[in-house]
């Protein structure tokens, strides 16, 4: 097995902070190894503002991952 995120991994250690509507790690075409990065979706600001209160690096399975914000983009209605 490698060291890999799956993103069901992702999804469930995120999900703790609030409600996830999208998730994905990013992989690369050629070998579908992952390119060590990914999005999380949360469906709230307070979500990003719990994540952010724990520090920057997260533990997902033994592997330990740097969450940051890019921006805050306001949620589709679709989710609400």
């Amino acid at each position: 097995m490698t060291d890999m995120i799956f993103p069901d991994k992702l999804k469930e250690h995120f999900s703790s902070y609030g409600k996830v509507v999208e998730h994905q790690i990013m992989l690369d075409h050629s070998t579908g190894r992952s390119r060590g990065f990914g999005f999380v979706t949360f469906e709230s600001e307070d979500a990003v503002e719990k994540v952010m209160s724990q520090g920057r690096m997260h533990d997902l399975g033994g592997k330990q991952v740097n969450f940051f914000t890019l921006q805050w983009v306001v949620p589709d209605t679709k989710y609400h």
